[in-house]
């Protein structure tokens, strides 16, 4: 459970718990056929983002897999597997704050704040109206 005394490393290390614990479970609820039979539709079409998975952990924290691919002949590179990007939603006083894993080998944390989804909807997507939930899925 993620609380806002935590240091940003507590809050990393309570991320690899929840990835460790979630993440495996994801995978079997990815529809690769369904995505196969959406890419043999549209074979011409590129980064193609998928339903996204959402994981409530606690009141104020859900973990999210988002699945995509490039095309459909990366799709087909992978053994009908597409890409992931993972992420963590959590609620603190000042809004909603992301965290996401990555780097080299996979140990770079980085943290983003409610301020930046908010200038984000408002100059790059001209959508005040857009939950945002939906925009920092449209962030990746």
């Amino acid at each position: 459970m993620i609380v806002e005394t935590m240091s940003y490393e507590e809050i990393a290390r309570e991320y690899d718990k929840i990835h460790d614990s979630i993440f495996p479970r994801s995978k079997e609820r990815i529809d690769c056929q369904g995505m196969r039979r959406y890419l043999l539709k549209h074979k011409n079409e590129e980064n193609v983002w998928f339903k996204q998975l959402d994981y409530k952990v606690d009141h104020n924290t859900t973990f999210c897999v988002l699945p995509f691919t490039p095309g459909w002949k990366a799709f087909q590179r992978y053994g009908c597997h597409p890409y992931v990007k993972v992420y963590l939603i959590y609620l603190t006083s000042k809004g909603y704050m992301l965290l996401v894993r990555g780097g080299e080998k996979d140990d770079e944390y980085a943290f983003f704040t409610s301020h930046l989804f908010d200038r984000y909807r408002e100059r790059e997507l001209r959508d005040l109206s857009m939950d945002k939930r939906e925009v920092i899925k449209e962030f990746f």
